[in-house]
């Protein structure tokens, strides 16, 4: 078999994954038929196998071996970009500077390098060629074939005449089919091998930004991350908001211009764009599907800022969450074509954690502002609950609506005779005198108002509802009021918050933490209005109290000069003569009245220093078993005229209080006057001190016919009788009253039918804060 038809065996064997072994184990054959042709086995044995992934060493091996052993003077190897395709100039071996030049020509369009490439056989370069290289010998172009297309090609310079090369040509294409098989393994280890290490990254990117809370910090975080792990000349994140797409985080990779050069573009400000045509973010946002931009210059949609650099590429993918498009994230390169099917992979994952993360971040804060809402509120509540001047409580308002919206200014007004009156506002330097009134169909507060709801506007100068003069004094962008209603839909007033930086918004969040102050300033305000109504009737009552302790005082001093004459009188009579007996009954009478007149006297005119509290006490150490003993004694003709006994039952003759003796006489003397006068005859009343660790209880009991239940709470109420007998019904008012001058308590124990037990209990040692009482 001639060599050509054994090398067509071969090179036809060979195809396919076999590659340049196959054909290593055809050299025997080919030896024993070629003969001396057999030098050019070596050639084959000694290329790298085709599987190997160092494509570099392969293919410079190829090219020695190709000079070394078959004589050609220069090679080189030219291989397509995988992104643009145009054959670029990997390695040349033996070529002079000179010669070179030559690979110029060759690579021109239409030139050798190109025909073979499209044409995928072996070619010469052309007379018209050979004619402008300045090399001695001949041009000969190899496809490097692939297993679908050829991935470059390989140009052989030979010495010698050209029909000399036809003998080995099936050699050097099996030769070019084998670097072929290399150039495609290489590629695709090192396209699996950059996915993997991509596929790292990303997980260590997110990782790192799951970790990241704060959204604002996570958007510039991740920016930046992506840019440096992965050295993309720019990135952006825009999120939709609004119906539009507004760049929230920018990151470029540094750029040599001074000191530019170590710090990555940021974008100053927030950039708003078009959802939908206009940008090529807004276009990806918009439809959400991912779109590959080789040529921005020639993209209408392409959105341009001078100090982002010469872009010329660019890739954006949607951010989506569950079927919802929430952004886009925006990879920019400034090659052209700089993007494939792999960075799309790539940037797809990216996206899907990008959102992920935002989402959490989102999910996160608005827990954590939920959160601070309720406990702001809750705050809020107590502080402004506590105030209860009405002027001071829209104070409070005020700030805390300040406060919660982080708005530029907030006023605070209330209903006022068919009017919203404010009276300050409140910036975050200083409050603002700003007396005076609005309609309550006016502007925004009258939108507010009247729809009952709140009412927002982001772009004031041109709101239909706009208050003009208010708006231009303020320069105002931004508003939004709140009606503050109470349970029955009542308009008590508005709140109104506003923005005077152009791009500082209102959004529903601060709708409905302003709607919650609105809610609890309501209930504020109508405690405030019903303090100071019930303010206004207690000083009413107050004064009117005043005017009767002042009436009963006068009157009181007023009768008391007749009353006493009238007695001094009556106790003369006897000693004028002989009474007759209708005339001893006839004084009897009027001494008796006019005691009991005297008493109630005394009585009003005590109450009257214990309403107006003139009344002070003389705190002194007083031992109780003598104390009682004295009244017992005091009152021993009135007992024996009633025919009761009384019984002292004290198990500590020494017993001792701080008290003032004379009004504590005069509480037990009134307990034990009413005992005595309810008492039948024969019965007992008994009299206890006893101490505890607190104080002590003197109990005074009788055995008279009890209070009914419904009357014990009422017997200690001014003027109140048990029945129409003497009492003026003011001993018991005054006693409780004297009790409690000293910290302590006066109450009452009865059965009906089983006697009355009246307890005084008084602490052991008065503090130092009552003595003065």
């Amino acid at each position: 078999m001639p060599l050509r038809g054994l090398a067509g065996e071969a090179r036809a064997v060979s195809s396919g994954a076999l590659g340049l072994q196959t054909l290593l184990a055809l050299a025997p054959a080919i030896r024993s038929v070629a003969g001396g042709q057999a030098v050019h086995i070596p050639t084959m044995t000694a290329l790298p196998n085709p599987s190997t992934l160092a494509l570099d060493t392969t293919i410079r091996h190829a090219l020695v071996h190709l000079s070394q052993v078959l004589g050609f003077t220069g090679s080189c190897v030219l291989l397509c970009d995988e992104r643009t395709s145009a054959l670029v100039l990997h390695s040349t071996q033996g070529l002079s500077a000179q010669q070179q030049r030559d690979l110029a020509v060759l690579s021109e369009p239409g030139a050798l390098a190109e025909r073979v490439l499209i044409s995928g056989r072996a070619d010469f370069a052309s007379s018209f060629e050979q004619r402008a290289l300045v090399s001695d010998g001949h041009w000969l172009g190899l496809p490097l074939l692939g297993a679908e297309t050829a991935l470059g090609v390989l140009l052989l310079l030979w010495p010698g005449r050209g029909e000399d090369v036809a003998e080995i040509l099936p050699v050097i294409e099996s030769v070019g089919r084998g670097l072929g098989l290399a150039v495609q393994n290489a590629r695709h280890f090192h396209r699996q091998q950059r996915r993997a290490e991509h596929l790292q990254l990303v997980s260590e990117l997110g990782r790192r930004l799951t970790a990241i809370l704060e959204p604002e910090v996570l958007l510039q975080a991740m920016v930046e991350q992506i840019q440096r792990t992965f050295g993309y000349f720019y990135v952006g994140v825009s999120l939709v908001e609004n119906d539009s797409l507004v760049i929230k985080a920018e990151a470029g990779r540094p750029r040599a211009d001074g000191e530019a050069n170590t710090h990555p573009y940021h974008g100053a400000d927030e950039i708003v764009l078009p959802l939908g045509a206009g940008s090529i973010s807004g276009l990806v946002a918009a439809t959400g599907k991912a779109r590959i931009f080789p040529d921005v210059t020639q993209e209408p949609n392409y959105f341009w800022l001078p100090e982002m650099g010469p872009v010329r590429s660019a890739l954006v993918v949607p951010l989506h969450f569950e079927d919802q498009v929430m952004g886009a994230l925006d990879l920019e390169s400034d090659r052209l074509n700089d993007f494939d099917e792999d960075d799309l992979l790539l940037a797809e994952v990216l996206a899907a954690q990008a959102a992920v993360a935002i989402t959490n971040a989102r999910l996160y804060y608005q827990a954590r502002r939920r959160t601070q809402e309720v406990e702001g509120l809750l705050d809020t509540a107590q502080d402004i609950n506590s105030e209860l001047h009405l002027t001071l409580l829209l104070e409070r308002v005020t700030q805390r609506a300040l406060e919660i919206t982080g708005a530029e200014g907030a006023l605070v007004g209330h209903v006022e005779d068919g009017e919203m009156v404010y009276q300050t506002i409140r910036t975050p330097r200083a409050w603002v005198p700003y007396k005076t009134r609005f309609r309550l169909n006016e502007g925004w507060l009258g939108q507010a108002a009247r729809r009952r709801q709140p009412y927002l506007t982001n772009d004031a100068p041109n709101d239909p509802y706009v208050m003009r003069d208010f708006a231009a004094t303020y320069q105002i962008h931004a508003a939004l009021s709140v009606p503050v209603l109470n349970r029955r839909g009542i308009l008590l007033g508005a709140i109104l918050v506003f923005n005077s930086t152009p791009g500082r918004y209102f959004g529903e969040d601060d709708v409905r933490v302003l709607t919650a102050l609105a809610n609890q300033a309501a209930i504020a305000i109508e405690n405030a209005r019903l303090y100071e109504l019930e303010r206004e009737k207690v000083e009413a009552l107050q004064e009117l109290e005043h005017l009767k302790s002042d009436f009963l005082s006068g009157v009181s001093h007023d009768l008391r000069t007749p009353l006493t004459a009238l007695r001094t009188a009556s106790q003369a009579f006897p000693a004028a003569g002989p009474l007759t007996p209708l005339q001893q009954q006839l004084i009897d009478n009027i001494q008796r009245n006019t005691e009991r007149m005297i008493t109630l006297v005394n009585d009003l005119l005590e109450m009257a220093k214990l309403q107006s509290g003139r009344l002070r006490l003389n705190y002194q150490r007083v031992r109780l078993v003598h104390l009682i003993d004295e009244l017992v004694s005091e009152l021993d003709p009135l007992l024996s005229e009633r025919g009761v006994r009384a019984e002292v039952v004290a198990g500590d003759p020494a017993l001792a209080i701080t008290a003032d003796p004379r009004r504590l006489h005069q509480v037990l003397l009134n307990l034990l006057t009413n005992a005595c006068r309810f008492s039948p005859a024969g019965g007992t009343i008994t009299i206890t001190a006893a101490a505890s660790e607190d104080g002590t209880t003197i109990s005074v009991r009788d055995e008279g016919p009890g209070i009914p239940v419904a009357e014990q709470g009422r017997i200690f109420d001014r003027f109140y009788r048990l029945d129409s007998g003497g009492s003026g019904g003011l001993g018991l008012a005054i006693a409780r009253s004297l009790v409690a001058l000293h910290s302590g308590t006066l109450s009452v124990e009865s059965t009906p039918g089983a006697g009355a037990s009246f307890h005084v209990w008084l602490p052991r040692e008065v503090p130092d804060a009552y003595r003065d009482h």
